[in-house]
């Protein structure tokens, strides 16, 4: 998971040094292989979007169906960052905090990722 969330943080892509995908393993969702990567970005602007929302939209459903999933509610306000869907990134941390109400220690670490991820409402 460190090396996995580290790697995607810094925008390094280490999946082709790594026996088992640990991102997949850790997470359930899959990833894209180093040639996945290249291939995408082959893509014309548009449909390279349409994977991106893609991706993310279904990252979103997963966690609308299994909202337990602290990891993921990061990754996905990450995401909507990075986007610039601000809009959307403060709604998933509501919805996350909901999700976890009661349990102090995980609303602590979601506030401080969007704290660092500069989504307004976290901290």
């Amino acid at each position: 998971n460190q090396i996995a969330e580290t790697s995607s943080r810094l925008g390094l892509d280490v999946s082709s040094r790594l026996k088992v995908s640990v991102q997949s393993a850790a997470t359930g969702m899959p990833t894209l292989s180093g040639s996945d990567v290249q291939a995408a970005q082959q893509l014309p602007a548009g449909e390279r979007q349409e994977m991106i929302d893609g991706m993310v939209s279904g990252l979103a459903a997963r966690l609308k169906a299994n909202p337990r999933d602290a990891d993921g509610w990061v990754r996905l306000m990450r995401s909507r960052m990075v986007l610039g869907q601000t809009d959307q990134a403060v709604r998933d941390l509501a919805a996350a905090k909901a999700a976890f109400g009661g349990d102090a220690a995980t609303l602590q670490k979601l506030d401080m990722a969007a704290e660092a991820l500069r989504v307004p409402g976290g901290r």
